[in-house]
């Protein structure tokens, strides 16, 4: 069991984390997933003026990550993607992202 999580949390990792042109955005809320092996959720996205104004998350399943939570602000904060992940919830932090690049992608 332990080679099989730490093979999901290497799966999720080597996802490259791409900057999204908000540029490119239009004013919507936008709904993006992605789930690995029990880890992951949905998020809707709120843009407006080519800016994130909100993130929300539904069917968190962070197994230990819950900290993670806590990326949005920092991700609307900076008007991106790139911020660092949360210390302790490495993986959980990736999935939140990973999720968001899928909404905004889909603008």
């Amino acid at each position: 069991m332990y080679i099989k999580i730490n093979q999901n949390a290497d799966k999720i990792l080597d996802n490259e984390i791409e900057e999204v042109d908000l540029k490119e955005v239009e004013d919507g809320l936008y709904e993006g997933e992605y789930y690995s092996e029990g880890i992951g959720l949905i998020v809707h996205v709120e843009v407006k003026n080519h800016e994130i104004i909100s993130i929300e998350y539904e069917n968190h399943q962070y197994g230990q990550g819950y900290k993670a939570e806590a990326i949005k602000e920092s991700i609307i904060h900076s008007q991106s993607v790139l911020v660092d992940d949360v210390s302790g919830a490495t993986i959980s932090s990736r999935c939140i992202k990973l999720a968001i690049i899928d909404a905004l992608k889909e603008a």
